[in-house]
């Protein structure tokens, strides 16, 4: 509320504005300067060295003999206006527009880190003795984000043990995941596959008393591809303890390609930017997955059936790795695909939805439901909205 005073002061404000107004108003007319004169070619100017611009001509003092003179004018061009790149659109099913998925589902699982925090989870590192520290600086990073990023999913009581080794050291990892799991060394993937040149498969799994364990070949390949694995076996131990038994009742997809998802998010993001990494393991897990595709679509490749952007395509291929036997190239492409469809999940609903959609697994066994739950719409739609994706990342294959 305004008191007498301030009125007053309003009122003596706008007569001083109004005198001064009138005091000095025919001192400025207000109108706009002249432009000034073109130089004339020849004509003396001074000093030497002085510019003078007019319209996209530049004309230029210049010394001839003792004088100094405008030179001929130089024509000059308007610089253009710096473009502003238009911010991605969040994506949503019926726009899944192919750098807003990458970067949207990028950033989903960044949020999440950030907001997880540093986990308290103890995490018991079991290094064989020929494993290059390098290495181990290389990945022990990559792995510590994805403890701090299911570490809430955990509880302090649950034990991990990491067995990292290489060729020269498979005896001791034979014995050593024996010793720590109580499961045949047949279980896992320490074995003749492992050599000189690479070794770099992993398993995830759990020891008879309960410890979470997973063991890796740590002599990585050339191309960068295994950067992921670390983060893809931890994320199976992960669904492991949010849907406890009922992680055998999850799609082959959803599991294989959702850990590949979050090793591939981590891993190779972001010194992944020219995404050669990605473009190089994917099209692997095309080559790999040929057989099934072939027994599905007789004379057809797969990068010719996405590239078809065919939505009953899309519900045959997605079907195909749902339930079932976990043969290698049927499990190859659950993991291209799975990562395609879980990449689109956390880029349109987020990662908080996936981690939902693993904790109604520990509950009930139907699958289908359990994705109608979470996201509200069935699993059939869902694949037939992931057409115009899988065409766009048919370029990668």
């Amino acid at each position: 509320m305004s008191t007498s005073g301030d009125i007053v002061k309003r009122i003596l404000g706008l007569v001083l504005a109004t005198v001064l107004a009138f005091s000095i108003g025919p001192i400025s007319s207000g109108a706009a300067p002249k432009p000034a004169p073109t130089p004339k070619i020849g004509a003396v100017c001074k000093p030497v060295g002085k510019i003078q611009v007019v319209g996209t001509k530049k004309y230029t003092c210049v010394k001839s003999g003792k004088k100094f003179l405008w030179g001929k004018p130089v024509t000059i061009s308007s610089p253009k206006p710096t473009p502003t790149e238009t911010p991605l659109a969040k994506p949503t099913l019926e726009n899944l527009e192919a750098k807003a998925v990458y970067e949207f589902s990028r950033a989903s699982v960044l949020e999440a880190l950030a907001k997880s925090g540093k986990s308290s989870l103890v995490v018991n590192y079991l290094v064989g003795p020929n494993v290059s520290s390098l290495t181990v600086s290389q990945v022990k990073p990559d792995l510590q984000k994805a403890i701090n990023l299911w570490g809430n999913s955990f509880t302090a009581n649950d034990q991990f043990a990491v067995i990292w080794y290489v060729q020269r050291d498979l005896d001791w990892a034979a014995a050593t995941y024996r010793s720590e799991s109580g499961n045949p060394v047949e279980w896992s993937n320490i074995n003749s596959s492992c050599t000189i040149t690479f070794c770099g498969n992993a398993t995830a799994t759990k020891s008879q008393s309960g410890k979470f364990i997973f063991e890796q070949g740590m002599t990585l390949d050339i191309n960068g591809w295994n950067r992921s694995t670390a983060v893809h076996e931890f994320t199976h131990l992960a669904q492991n303890k949010l849907a406890g038994q009922g992680q055998n009742n999850m799609p082959v997809w959803l599991v294989e390609g959702g850990a590949q998802f979050y090793g591939e998010a981590i891993g190779y993001y972001p010194i992944d930017a020219s995404k050669t990494i990605r473009s190089g393991i994917h099209g692997q897990f095309s080559w790999d997955a040929r057989a099934h595709v072939a027994a599905n679509f007789p004379s057809k490749t797969l990068k010719g059936i996405m590239a078809e952007g065919q939505a009953a395509n899309s519900v045959q291929l997605m079907k195909s790795v749902e339930l079932g036997s976990w043969g290698s190239s049927r499990t190859a492409l659950a993991y291209l695909l799975g990562s395609y469809a879980t990449e689109v999940l956390v880029a349109v609903y987020g990662h908080g939805k996936l981690v939902e959609l693993y904790q109604t697994f520990d509950t009930s066994t139907n699958w289908e439901a359990n994705f109608q739950k979470v996201y509200g719409i069935s699993t059939s739609t869902f694949y037939e909205k992931l057409t115009p994706y899988f065409q766009k990342m048919a370029d990668e294959l």
